[in-house]
C-alpha cells in the first residue's frame, strides 16, 4: 500500500473515531452548566477518550507494521532523543498533577466521585507513557 494512502487511512480512522466524542463533548458543554455536568457524561467522556485512545494506537500498529523508512542513524538518534525528553517532561506534568489533585481533594474535600475518576485518567496516561519510557530506555543497546 502507497504510503499515503496508509497516512490518509490513519487520518481517517481519527476523524471517524473523534468525531462523535467531540460532538458529544460539546453537546455536554452546552446543555450542562458549568460544574454541574452529571457523574455519567463526565465519566463517559474520560472512558470515550481513553477507548479511542487504545484503538487508534492498535490501528496505528496494524496500518504501519512493515512500513520501513530510510533514514539516516544521526536523525533517528536526534528524534529518539527528543521524544524521551518529551516523554519525561509528561510524565513529570502529570505526576505533578496527579499529586496536586490528591492534596486538593484531601483539603477541600472535593467529591470523590469527581476525583476519582479524573485520578484514574491521569493514573492511565502515567502508566502508558511511564512503560513507554521504560520499554525505550530498556532496549537501548549498551
Amino acid at each position: 500500500m502507497n504510503p499515503r494512502r496508509r497516512f490518509a487511512l490513519f487520518y481517517g480512522a481519527v476523524l471517524v473515531l473523534m468525531a462523535p466524542y467531540l460532538s458529544f463533548a460539546m453537546y455536554c458543554a452546552h446543555r450542562f452548566p458549568s460544574e454541574q455536568w452529571p457523574r455519567w457524561a463526565t465519566n463517559l467522556i474520560g472512558i470515550w477518550f481513553i477507548a479511542n485512545f487504545i484503538v487508534l494506537i492498535l490501528l496505528y500498529k496494524v496500518i504501519f507494521r512493515r512500513q520501513a523508512q530510510v533514514v539516516g542513524r544521526k536523525t533517528v538518534r536526534l528524534v529518539v532523543a527528543i521524544t524521551r525528553i518529551f516523554v519525561s517532561y509528561l510524565l513529570i506534568v502529570w505526576s505533578v498533577l496527579f499529586l496536586y489533585g490528591i492534596q486538593y481533594a484531601i483539603k477541600t474535600h472535593l467529591p470523590l466521585n469527581r476525583a476519582v475518576p479524573a485520578g484514574a485518567f491521569l493514573l492511565f496516561f502515567i502508566g502508558l507513557f511511564g512503560y513507554s519510557l521504560y520499554r525505550d530506555v530498556r532496549s537501548r543497546p549498551s
